[in-house]
């Protein structure tokens, strides 16, 4: 009787407990933290590229036909120069193929009924990872640790990666990189 008594006192602590965890480890997701920062098509194209429906292409645009489309293996945004207005882009295929660049963007998403986008490629290079390159390259992804996510949208690092067969996207402060995320920058020859 008296564990009876236990367990029915207990049990919707433990439940209230598991329930509250869920919640949490909901507003931890990539989608749910992005939201948080102001919005505008940049953005939100930036938030697409990662954890969008199509974040798992390499042209998640739609510029390149679907048979040429090797999935990523990694993604790395960063915003230069704390803004939304230049995008630093690295993106490695699963062939080792990799391209960096740096986009201009000039966004008036907030113009009335018009709405005025427009960019440009600035600094953009090709590379090729060796296999054995992709092997370190993938180890380090799998070492990628929690999130840190900055109170500033332009501070953002964001980084997503193929893994166990899932996409995963991390949020770091560009400020405060974890070691793993520098020796990715090494690596991959982009800018720290």
């Amino acid at each position: 009787m008296r564990k009876k008594f236990l367990l029915l006192l207990f049990l919707p602590l433990l439940l209230c407990g598991t329930l509250r965890g869920i919640k949490l480890r909901r507003d931890a997701m990539p989608e749910v933290i992005l939201a948080r920062y102001p919005q505008n098509n940049t953005f939100r194209r930036v938030v697409a590229a990662h954890v969008g429906k199509d974040a798992r292409l390499s042209d998640p645009a739609g510029m390149i036909s679907s048979a040429a489309v090797v999935p990523p293996v990694m993604r790395m945004t960063s915003f230069a120069g704390g803004s939304v207005g230049a995008i630093q882009w690295c993106c490695v295929d699963a062939k080792g193929k990799g391209n960096r660049f740096r986009e201009a963007v000039y966004d008036e998403s907030n113009s009335g009924a018009i709405q005025f986008y427009s960019g440009a490629s600035q600094a953009y290079s090709d590379f090729q990872l060796s296999p054995q390159q992709m092997g370190k390259l993938r180890s380090l992804l799998e070492q990628m640790s929690s999130d840190n996510a900055p109170k500033s949208r332009g501070d953002l690092f964001l980084v997503s990666f193929e893994s166990g067969g899932s996409w995963q996207t991390h949020i770091y402060d560009k400020r405060a990189l974890p070691n793993v995320v520098k020796q990715v920058f090494l690596l991959t020859g982009q800018p720290v």
